[in-house]
């Protein structure tokens, strides 16, 4: 686990993890723009890939998560269960084998908590030092869409969960830190203090002081 976040007279930083964590996309999963995907429930519906993680269906971009609701949904069905990824195969191969052989860590899952946690620590600082307020969820998860270091998470999420866009991806990130306070198992709660406000939890870093009214 990484060790809690600690500001210790503000020089502390969070262990950068865009260097430590595989990058996930088509190319590192070994699948170049121009392959074909298939879908493992109708194989007239097929997909191209484009760049990093995005498909062409029908002449426009879309996200994995994108392409197998509208697939889904054009035979009848609703998603129930699974990542995208097992949803598409590149000839006889799922892709979602074709990425745990890339990296066994990303099968099945976009995010862990240990890797996100961190930087949500250090975005709730940074917010609380630049507005003197609690920070919001929503502010949170709109942070971590400008976060190089959330980038590689960002994209194997859109590959690897049932969520169309990083927006529903970051929010997400937030909602498990504020789940896993609930039920104590939030390594860095003690450092900062939930109260609920008009649209979801918000959080002060008590090492920077008094929090706010």
């Amino acid at each position: 686990m990484h060790e809690p976040y600690s500001l210790e007279d503000d020089t502390a930083t969070v262990p950068s993890i865009s260097s430590a964590l595989p990058r996930l996309n088509f190319a590192a999963a070994g699948i170049k723009a121009g392959d074909a995907l298939n879908f493992v429930r109708d194989e007239e519906i097929r997909v191209i890939a484009k760049r990093s993680n995005l498909v062409e269906m029908d002449g426009q971009e879309v996200t994995l998560a994108n392409a197998t609701q509208l697939a889904l949904s054009s035979i009848g069905q609703k998603w129930q269960a699974g990542a995208a990824s097992e949803y598409w195969k590149l000839g006889d191969d799922i892709l979602s084998e074709l990425i745990r052989k890339h990296d066994v860590r990303r099968a099945g899952r976009g995010f862990s908590l240990e890797e996100v946690f961190p930087l949500i620590a250090a975005t709730i600082t940074a917010l609380n030092q630049e507005t003197g307020d609690f920070a919001k969820h929503g502010d949170i998860a709109k942070s971590l869409l400008g976060n190089s270091d959330a980038q590689p998470l960002l994209e194997a999420s859109e590959m690897l969960t049932r969520f169309s866009t990083r927006e529903e991806i970051s929010s997400n990130m937030v909602a498990w830190w504020s789940q896993q306070i609930t039920v104590d198992q939030n390594e860095f709660a003690r450092h900062f203090s939930r109260r609920r406000g008009a649209k979801g939890y918000e959080y002060w870093d008590q090492r920077l002081g008094e929090r706010p009214n």
